[in-house]
């Protein structure tokens, strides 16, 4: 769903690597539009010249040692998701040695193993974390919250409690390509594409929950969808010192929390 994921938010080449033992049974699964290549060692990746990673989703932990390294050394822009931020949390001081700029997509419990700490709200860790390591977040949940260092808070206002299940976030990663170029508000406007495109008034694929392959249809349409090529970012009262900030899709209504 990744590799779905990636080709409908319109990335050029896609390619997937996966370790050789399992090459055929990938490349037989995988969209006839993406590329997959066998390798023998993920520390061969360093040599890729690919512009973004999406690293994590299927990836098992029998191979930690190769991930880390690809984390810390790979000068590219990476976006990690599952089982490799649940690699980075035995380890999770790599971030600190990264080469490259890296993006974290954790849902609650994945925050819980990279970050455990006291209790408090989700706002307060987020922005904790990425004070702690230079990276960008996007912690997921309701009201999806963005963060970054010395920037103000982005929520994502889209979604439903329908997108709640197994794997709707899996092709999230990649559908946050653009990242690097425009920034954290940039990659929120991507989530909001996720959370809108998960939206039953937005297809009439959907009831009351969305199915995961349904959101993929219908995923390229809304992002090119104008109300998505720009959002408004509102603050709050409280928020005048660029602590937090809403990020709506232009035309939406600001949510009450």
């Amino acid at each position: 769903m990744t590799t779905q994921g990636a080709l409908r938010a319109g990335a050029g080449l896609v390619e997937v690597f996966v370790p050789e033992e399992i090459y055929e049974i990938v490349a037989a699964a995988a969209p006839m539009e993406a590329m997959v290549r066998p390798i023998k060692s993920y520390r061969d990746l360093l040599k890729e010249k690919s512009d973004v990673w999406a690293l994590g989703p299927g990836l098992g932990k029998s191979r930690a040692a190769e991930i880390l390294d690809l984390i810390e050394k790979a000068k590219q822009l990476m976006v990690v998701d599952a089982d490799g931020l649940n690699i980075l949390a035995d380890k999770i001081a790599a971030l600190r040695l990264c080469k490259g700029e890296r993006l974290l997509t954790p849902h609650p419990g994945e925050m819980k193993r990279l970050f455990p700490d006291k209790k408090e709200t989700r706002a307060k860790t987020a922005t904790r974390f990425c004070n702690r390591f230079p990276v960008t977040l996007l912690l997921k949940g309701s009201r999806t919250i963005g963060a970054e260092r010395d920037r103000p808070l982005s929520y994502n206002t889209t979604g439903n409690p329908g997108m709640a299940s197994g794997g709707m976030a899996t092709f999230s990663p990649a559908s946050a390509r653009d990242w690097p170029d425009k920034g954290c508000p940039f990659t929120m406007q991507r989530d909001l594409a996720h959370g809108y495109a998960g939206e039953p008034r937005k297809s009439r694929f959907f009831s009351k929950a969305p199915v995961k392959n349904r959101c993929l249809r219908v995923m390229s349409s809304t992002i090119s969808e104008r109300r998505l090529t720009s959002f408004t970012v509102r603050r709050s009262n409280f928020c005048e010192k660029g602590l937090q900030s809403w990020a709506t899709p232009t035309g939406f209504s600001e949510p009450t929390i």
